[in-house]
């Protein structure tokens, strides 16, 4: 008998998947055989599930074991039947592959298989899930001829959608050159009809190094179908005053998301304009045409509205309970617009995710319904704002381009900000790398304090690639300068001679209040978040959790390098990030394997990195059902992790199986945790198993129950509909680590207690609701800090 052979009799995928997770040293080298045996048999689909989530097991713990043949074992199992659930699980082993070592044949194999006409539809639906993976994290994996072979052999408009939104468009960002006037042809055959297609190609014509020949084909398809809406021939060439407005009170990043893409390029198209933003974050701009104004000074205000504008750009959150800074002024704002006309007229509103636009008018002329403006195309923070500027014909920055005018954030020089940068630089001429590792809005949203030892052996290898680097804190009480002092800690004294740490933003008495002519205007914590502005521009390398400062970089057309950390929202990243602005899962390639994060007792806190947790998702599918004891103990562990998608996928897991005593009770208790997916999975599966005898010994227990599963889709008006009932869900949101739950849900318990209760204030509100609503304004210092 053959060791193959023996394997097979000896260990399961099962029991693979089960090792892998706890103690992969005990892993044999055949482990990837019985896998990819498991894949290549025509077995039943429940074999086929667990063998991919063994897989996935193995690339958690043990990426060096999965070869190119299991990519020829996947190759069979998607042209053979495939369930519902194989789909999923298939979907999943795709995706993962995009961030292993194998990612290359991975990619080529996947676009072979969709270039076949014979998948099943569940099959094909699987690859080109999977397939926008690959744009995100290894666009050089992508071959532009297979990807439009594949494209070609879709078998619907959405799926072609999907391919030209999701796959071909961020090749224009960091493969131009591949765009040759075949190419060109081929996209407009393929695409013809696709709304979308002109936003591919307005992006294309833009991008240096796009071959002459194929820019003219683009262009000319162009002429005939872009809108003619153009908002710089109507403020014109002449002197013209904007104002901006950003009245919701969320994270830095977001604003920089909102604010600049649109502000940048009125300031990159009329040279004569000038801008006036009202803000929270006056120190956020600095550019010699435009004047940032508190948002929060009733004077100001009430200048600001009084005086006459050729635009005016409004940000707000009237459709989203609870989110504006101001809820009075978006009121005052229509009013004044009553009264008189602007040339260009903007207004944007907040969604639960994102923002679209609901008006849109140059000169005369509506256009926001007409161009699908007010609708969201890509579920991501930057493609409306990018929409928009190419139906106005305004210039779209994207990837390492400068700004014409000078950057809206860093345009006039700060010489307070260059002598800081020289006090931080390291002796010698090493290239500096500006390093941001810690979450504003929450600790998950990068390194935490269990994290450390891992964080640096991630500024070690910043060292050793040869970088000086500068670490900020941010602040916050987890990401404080004592937590990266005591990172520095587990740095040995040749490398630590190489980094520096910069200011911490809630450190007291840096900047003695108007201390110097350079922005008075701007003190405390704010000051130091101006500094960091700065030093984004100077940096040689910005690298970076997925936050405030990949939004600053990417505005500022700096090389940066994203590190998914476990609380990372992949919807927020910039869609035209150029070849030197990359997703990475460590921050340096010299860093090492991380060791962390398996199943077992002595790991204290289990938080992977944004990429093995969903290794570890997919390994935890496999246990669905499962009665085996290992099973049951992986389960109660993955709960255990402070990761609420951990925990949630743990509970859809329980759930699947027998609702054992131990199980319901588990559930029941997780309907209060304090994050809403793990509220809403264990809701879910209560509803599944309620009878009527439970229904009718707690009147309101099912109440809660949907009103759990409503709040994690952030659907209030259904909670709303469920009233009273639905106040004991809402309380146990205010503490969920998702801010827009938390301040959504202050609101409307906030409304469902003012509907219950007699008495009034003075301005017509409810008491309660007035109380409750203030609170959900950030204070001063709160707003400070980076998120």
């Amino acid at each position: 008998m053959n060791r193959r052979s023996a394997a097979r009799r000896d260990i399961t995928s099962f029991d693979i998947l089960c090792l892998a997770l706890t103690a992969p040293e005990r892993l044999p080298r055949t482990a990837i055989d019985v896998v990819a045996s498991d894949l290549r048999r025509r077995q039943a689909h429940e074999i086929t599930v667990r063998a991919l989530s063994a897989l996935a097991a193995l690339l958690y713990a043990r990426p060096q074991l999965v070869g190119r043949s299991v990519v020829r074992s996947l190759t069979r199992v998607m042209t053979g039947p495939v369930s519902d659930r194989l789909a999923a699980a298939a979907t999943d082993a795709w995706q993962l592959l995009a961030t292993s070592p194998i990612a290359r044949t991975a990619a080529r194999t996947l676009d072979e298989l969709l270039a076949g006409r014979r998948l099943a539809p569940a099959a094909r639906q699987a690859l080109l899930a999977a397939m926008p993976a690959y744009a995100r994290w290894r666009p050089d994996t992508l071959d532009l001829d297979a990807t439009l072979r594949a494209a070609g052999a879709a078998p619907d408009d959405a799926a072609r959608d999907a391919i030209l939104r999701q796959v071909i468009e961020p090749l224009v960002f960091t493969s131009p050159r591949a765009f040759t006037r075949r190419m060109v042809d081929r996209t407009i055959t393929i695409f013809s009809g696709r709304p979308r297609l002109r936003y591919t190609l307005g992006h294309l014509v833009s991008r240096a190094g796009l071959p002459d020949t194929a820019r003219a084909r683009a262009e000319r398809w162009l002429r005939q179908r872009l809108p003619r809406t153009n908002a710089a021939s109507v403020l014109g060439r002449k002197a013209c005053r904007v104002l901006v407005i950003h009245n919701i009170a969320d994270g830095q990043g977001d604003e920089i998301v909102r604010i600049v893409p649109p502000l940048q390029s009125l300031l990159d198209a009329s040279p004569k304009l000038t801008a006036t933003v009202l803000t929270r974050r006056p120190y956020l701009y600095d550019h010699a045409r435009v004047t940032p104004s508190i948002i929060e000074d009733d004077r100001v205000i009430d200048e600001t509205l009084a005086q006459p504008w050729d635009g005016i750009v409004d940000f707000n959150a009237r459709t989203v309970p609870g989110v504006a800074t101001r809820a009075e002024l978006e009121d005052r704002v229509t009013s004044e617009l009553a009264s008189r006309r602007t040339s260009l007229l903007i207004r944007a509103v907040t969604q639960p995710h994102h923002f679209t636009f609901e008006t849109v008018r140059v000169g005369a002329r509506s256009v926001a319904k007409s161009l699908g403006l007010d609708r969201i195309d890509i579920p991501n923070a930057y493609d409306a704002t990018e929409r928009l500027l190419m139906d106005l014909g305004l210039p779209a920055r994207a990837g390492h381009e400068k700004p014409r005018a000078g950057s809206l954030l860093v345009g006039t020089t700060s010489r307070e900000a260059e002598a800081r940068w020289q006090q931080l630089r390291t002796r010698g001429h090493r290239p500096a790398a500006l390093v941001n590792a810690f979450g504003g809005a929450h600790p998950l949203k990068g390194f935490t304090r269990d994290r450390l030892a891992r964080l640096a052996a991630e500024i070690s290898g910043l060292v050793d690639e040869g970088y000086a680097v500068i670490l900020l804190p941010n602040g916050q009480p987890w990401g404080r300068e004592d937590v990266l002092l005591a990172t520095l800690s587990h740095i040995d004294r040749p490398r630590k001679r190489h980094v520096r740490i910069a200011p911490d933003p809630a450190a007291h008495g840096q900047f003695p209040r108007n201390a110097t002519s350079e922005r008075p205007d701007v003190n405390g914590a704010d000051r130091t978040m101006r500094l960091f502005k700065y030093f984004a521009s100077y940096a040689d390398l910005i690298v970076t959790v997925e936050g405030w400062l990949m939004h600053l970089a990417y505005a500022l057309g700096r090389p940066f390098r994203v590190f998914m950390a476990p609380g990372s929202a992949d919807n927020w990243l910039p869609l035209g990030r150029g070849p030197r602005q990359n997703l990475v899962t460590s921050m340096s390639r010299l860093s090492g394997p991380d060791p962390d994060d398996l199943l077992r007792d002595d790991h204290s806190a289990l938080q992977p990195s944004y990429a093995r947790k969903r290794m570890l998702i997919a390994a935890a599918r496999g246990l669905r059902g499962v009665t085996d004891v290992r099973a049951v103990a992986l389960l109660r562990r993955i709960f255990t992790s402070p990761d609420p998608d951990l925990r949630a996928v743990a509970i859809e897991m329980m759930a699947a199986g027998e609702l054992t005593p131990e199980v319901r009770a588990r559930l029941r208790d997780a309907v209060h945790d304090e994050a809403a997916q793990v509220r809403a999975a264990a809701a879910r599966a209560l509803l599944r198993s309620l009878t009527d005898a439970d229904a009718r010994q707690d009147r309101g227990y099912r109440a809660r129950l949907v009103a759990a599963v409503a709040i994690e889709r952030q659907d209030w008006p259904t909670v709303q509909k469920l009233g009273a009932a639905a106040l004991p869900a809402l309380a146990a949101s205010l503490r969920d680590p998702n801010p827009a739950i938390r301040r959504e849900a202050h609101w409307v318990a906030a409304l469902l207690i003012g509907q219950r209760a007699p008495a009034r204030a003075s301005d017509g509100r409810p008491a309660t609701g007035r109380v409750l609503a203030g609170s959900m304004t950030r204070a001063p210092d709160e707003r400070r800090a980076p998120a």
